[in-house]
């Protein structure tokens, strides 16, 4: 998985889940996460994503990504009438998305320190940072 998606997916689950201070949200997201990552195991340990490397390019981080926009949409619903928990939860997405594409690119690119693991996002901003189109 890319590291970028991987860096969002784990600053939005870890800080939704201890910045909201609610235990039976908490379950639920818990819950929710520990069943994606099921998927998620299952799917690489399947070994899906080299079989599927002919037909769909990056098919680990399209799941991934998959998995990250379902599990804050999820979030979203638990929490859209909690006007508190709601405020919460932009910061949350925010600095989420944020911190891995600000500190990920000044490694990359100006450190040239290569990512742990390089996927989608890394080629995309690649092409954009080589202007490669």
């Amino acid at each position: 998985i890319d590291f970028f998606l991987c860096a969002i997916l784990f600053l939005i689950v870890f800080i939704t889940m201890f910045y909201f201070d609610d235990d039976d949200l908490l379950k639920k997201l818990l819950f929710f996460y520990l069943g994606g990552i099921a998927v998620l195991t299952l799917f690489f340990s399947l070994g899906l994503p080299t079989a599927l490397e002919t037909t769909l390019p990056y098919s680990g981080d399209w799941l991934t990504l998959a998995f990250i926009l379902a599990y804050a949409v999820y979030t979203w619903v638990l929490i859209r009438s909690l006007q508190p928990l709601r405020k919460k939860y932009r910061t949350a997405l925010i600095l989420a998305v944020v911190a891995p594409f600000t500190i990920g690119p000044i490694f990359k690119y100006f450190l040239l320190v290569p990512m742990p693991m390089e996927g989608m996002v890394v080629a995309v901003l690649d092409a954009i940072w080589y202007w490669d189109f």
